[in-house]
């Protein structure tokens, strides 16, 4: 199982929605920046969280995300 660290550069509070609605139960918002994702899929990658979060040019929200091993 990977964990992943969603990282953003400024806070957004509407970013912290689609992990919520994706992955309820398996997500954990520590601050105005940070969250983790743990989806029971494990076939999920970075790039469908990144999109889920909406860390593209289109949306504007500007971070990053890390896949974590244990």
């Amino acid at each position: 199982m990977s964990v992943y660290a969603i990282v953003l550069n400024e806070p957004n509070t509407e970013a912290w929605t689609a992990p919520r609605e994706h992955w309820p139960g398996r997500h954990f918002v520590s601050a105005q920046h940070l969250a983790f994702v743990a989806p029971d899929d494990p076939l999920v990658v970075t790039t469908e969280i990144s999109d889920a979060v909406g860390l593209d040019s289109e949306s504007g929200v500007p971070g990053i995300v890390f896949e974590l091993h244990e």
